[in-house]
């Protein structure tokens, strides 16, 4: 099913979910992916969704909008023109370790899926991907962000 779709099923009540969800009010994304068509479908996908959704094309651009602002997710492209997604994962976990990372690849090599995970991304999905999945893994995602960051946040 593609993003409208899917939100079309939702907001008539077909869907698991609402279309808006109370953590999807005020929570940011950061969408990293340098395929206009991928990037342009899930911002619209998770604006209807009620969340703030900036765009990064590049790995140097997402480092500079995360470090600018703290997103509550990312959701990171495993290549991208200027590094690749292994290598950006550390960086911004570099940047702030609290922030979930979830990986789209088109690769469905398992080792790579272990090896992304266990360098600290919060999930790792295949595309073409499943909306409602995607969905309830960054709604996951950022409830699991925010706790971490705001136990850091009072340890320090």
């Amino acid at each position: 099913m593609n993003a409208s779709g899917y939100l079309r099923s939702i907001s008539s009540g077909r869907g698991v979910c609402t279309l808006k969800t109370p953590m999807s009010e005020h929570a940011s994304i950061l969408v990293v992916d340098d395929e206009p068509h991928v990037s342009d479908m899930l911002q619209e996908f998770f604006i209807e969704l009620g969340y703030a959704v900036d765009v990064a094309t590049t790995g140097d651009e997402a480092v500079r909008r995360a470090s600018s602002k703290r997103p509550d997710a990312v959701i990171l492209d495993m290549r991208l023109p200027d590094t690749t997604g292994d290598q950006l994962l550390t960086r911004l976990r570099t940047l702030d370790g609290s922030v979930p990372i979830v990986m789209l690849s088109g690769d469905s090599d398992a080792d790579v899926a272990r090896r992304t995970v266990a360098a600290g991304a919060f999930q790792y999905l295949l595309k073409p991907f499943d909306f409602e999945l995607l969905q309830q893994t960054i709604t996951r995602a950022v409830v699991a962000g925010r706790e971490h960051h705001r136990l850091a946040s009072a340890g320090a």
